[in-house]
């Protein structure tokens, strides 16, 4: 079996990690088409804990870039993985100042 070429996250693990690929299903632009592009659905389990999830691979023509000799080279495909990574907002946190009896109201 293979590995995924990219360290994905692990919903379980709560890190990304290995994952190894279970089952492919391809979709790609045919030959004589004008763009170029395709796309991995694979069905993969972690390779520390054994957790299945699904990961979309997608690359296409126009996925690059110039490094900074001014080279053009091919960017990496995009993975996104289902569960997704949970997204965390810090301004959904908030304080609630408390008054307590005999404490100072600056401290």
């Amino acid at each position: 079996m293979d590995l995924l070429k990219k360290k994905v996250y692990c919903s379980k693990c709560k890190i990304e990690t290995n994952h190894i690929i279970l089952l492919t299903h391809e979709e790609k632009s045919e030959g004589l088409d004008d763009f170029q592009w395709y796309e991995h659905k694979h069905i993969v389990r972690c390779a520390g804990c054994d957790t299945t999830a699904f990961v979309k691979e997608y690359g296409d023509e126009d996925m690059w870039s110039y490094n900074e000799k001014g080279v053009r080279q091919w960017d990496p495909p995009e993975y996104n993985i289902f569960p997704p990574k949970p997204v965390i907002e810090v301004s959904s946190f908030s304080l609630k100042s408390t008054n307590y009896k005999n404490v100072p109201h600056v401290i």
